[in-house]
């Protein structure tokens, strides 16, 4: 075989194995049909890389809530691990929903006392709409309704320092006067308790 034509053989060869190595690495990154491909997106491009682990919604904390004492006249500070939400929103309800979910001989608030919803303000007022359980079945007494308003706003501002300032007690979407009589809950309150004064 002369050299022209064995170069012309070696040189054909060598066109069909490069084509048949474009062609096989075409089907291999082509997506399947009803199958899903998934983009993997550079740096440079400005694009996420779905590979990467997003940011987390949630970490272990420690939060405080306030229960009755032992002779049911003053408050005491309890601890609790949760898993506590980025959110401020969603972790102020879960952190109310925990007090709520005191056992019934240490808990402040009226039994049956659930949360309907929590929204916070551009101003840092909490906005806290409970059943109807919190005033129907309040036993009653001003030094009951204190340690009942205390515990919540004690425990706000405990575990949401500077976050926020103000609650609004509400109940079924609607402002009260007072819970049982004796302390106005028509106007904001403020979450620092002090003197035995709300």
């Amino acid at each position: 075989m002369t050299k022209p034509v064995r170069f012309s053989v070696m040189l054909l060869f060598w066109c069909a194995v490069s084509f048949c190595t474009f062609l096989g690495l075409i089907w291999w990154l082509w997506p399947s049909p009803g199958g899903s491909s998934i983009p993997i997106f550079s740096e440079q491009s400005g694009e996420i890389d779905i590979n990467e682990p997003s940011e987390p919604t949630s970490e272990m904390k420690q939060i405080s809530l306030f229960t009755l004492g032992n002779d049911h006249r003053n408050l005491v500070s309890q601890t609790l691990t949760i898993d506590l939400p980025i959110n401020l929103s969603i972790a102020l309800e879960k952190v109310l929903v925990s007090l709520l979910s005191l056992p019934n001989n240490t808990s402040p608030i009226p039994f049956g006392t659930y949360l309907n919803q929590v929204y916070i303000d551009q101003y840092s007022t909490a906005y806290l709409d409970f059943s109807n359980h919190l005033n129907k079945n309040h036993v009653g007494g001003s030094e009951t309704e204190y340690l009942t308003l205390k515990a919540i706003l004690e425990t706000i501002h405990v575990n949401f320092p500077d976050k926020i300032v103000q609650v609004q007690i509400l109940i079924n979407g609607r402002e009260i006067e007072s819970i049982a009589g004796h302390f106005n809950t028509s106007q904001p309150l403020h979450v620092q308790v002090t003197d035995n004064t709300l």
